[in-house]
């Protein structure tokens, strides 16, 4: 029952965020409670959360990128990489800057 009550917690969260947050989680829920309906144990249903999450969360990012039509961007604090596509003055992968006028006059 608690298996039950977490996938609710989840998907309120989910539903909530809208963004891919926490509907890994849901799955696995599904699964350790359908494994606890099976008659599993505690571990087994710990097994299955965690492996189905890990699995979900393999399969459904790339998927939702793929769907939405846009590549995933990089992140981090390295001042390198695309942080906004198409913003004046951002640096690209390769190190070059796009957009802005780059000290060009008119």
């Amino acid at each position: 029952m608690a298996w039950l009550f977490l996938f609710l917690c989840f998907l309120g969260l989910e539903l909530a965020a809208g963004c891919l947050v926490s509907l890994w989680f849901c799955a696995g829920c599904l699964g350790a409670w359908l494994g606890g309906l099976a008659g599993v144990n505690f571990e087994g249903q710990l097994a299955l959360f965690v492996a189905l999450s890990f699995l979900t969360l393999i399969l459904l990012r790339p998927a939702a990128f793929w769907l939405a039509g846009v590549r995933p961007r990089r992140c981090g604090t390295s001042g390198r990489g695309t942080f906004r596509r198409g913003e004046p003055g951002r640096r690209t992968d390769s190190g070059r800057t796009e957009g802005g006028d780059h000290g060009a006059s008119a």
